[in-house]
């Protein structure tokens, strides 16, 4: 639905029109695979989020230092430096870029999950582990890693990651409920036939705690969460 003809092009015309307006620019440059046992060095291991973060990637000033959810910045921010054992903890980068009170989040062609375009930002992962919702548990991934492109050799190194309960993987998040309230903003936009969605990480922030503290489990399947409840697991 929404297109370009070169990667290269696209990516540079972004950065162009955000330096002109003295805007920074993030993106996911996730690797799963170091939980599967790969290596993963922050200089040379690509981004598994597709081409345009890959091309984005190249071009960064800072790639943030976890091995499995970095970041990559278009202008080097120490306000974005990941500093924390688990991937979306208090002084990840994920948990910081959930905090700023002037970050705009730009969802392009992602597509929906369950009911709604709000996905994509695994900043609503960091508000779970806010909350530590009962269908998540922490699992630590360790392995080799070279978190600085400085780093001559590949350390032992573990992160913690939140991950899904395995009595629960087979639900869906259904994020709708949380949406509805972030587009009571005027700041938020969503055109759902070209899968854009834009809106403001201070305002997920805002609706997501609320409506985490009226259900805990409201984003998964309805009988998953009565299920959750009837063994007080809340």
């Amino acid at each position: 639905k929404i297109g370009f003809k070169n990667a290269f092009d696209f990516v540079d015309a972004i950065e162009a029109e955000c330096k002109s307006r003295d805007i920074n620019i993030v993106m996911n440059s996730f690797t799963w695979k170091y939980c599967k046992g790969f290596t993963y060095s922050s200089d040379e291991t690509r981004s598994e989020m597709g081409l345009i973060n890959e091309v984005f990637r190249l071009s960064c000033k800072q790639r943030t230092k976890s091995a499995i959810y970095s970041y990559t910045i278009m202008k080097y921010d120490d306000t974005l430096i990941h500093e924390d054992e688990s991937c979306w903890g208090a002084n990840s980068t994920c948990q910081k870029l959930l905090q700023k009170e002037n970050c705009s989040v730009i969802n392009i062609g992602v597509g929906k999950k369950g009911n709604s375009l709000l996905r994509g930002n695994t900043c609503l992962h960091a508000l779970e582990e806010i909350n530590n919702v009962p269908y998540r548990e922490f699992k630590i991934f360790t392995g080799l890693a070279k978190l600085d492109k400085n780093q001559a050799t590949y350390e032992k190194h573990s992160e913690k990651l939140f991950v899904w309960n395995s009595k629960y993987l087979h639900t869906e998040y259904e994020w709708g409920a949380l949406l509805e309230r972030i587009k009571g903003y005027e700041s938020t936009h969503e055109d759902e036939a070209k899968e854009i969605l834009r809106y403001e990480m201070k305002n997920l922030k805002e609706e997501g705690l609320k409506i985490f503290k009226e259900n805990i489990v409201f984003p998964i399947d309805k009988r998953y969460q009565e299920a959750i409840i009837g063994k007080g697991e809340s």
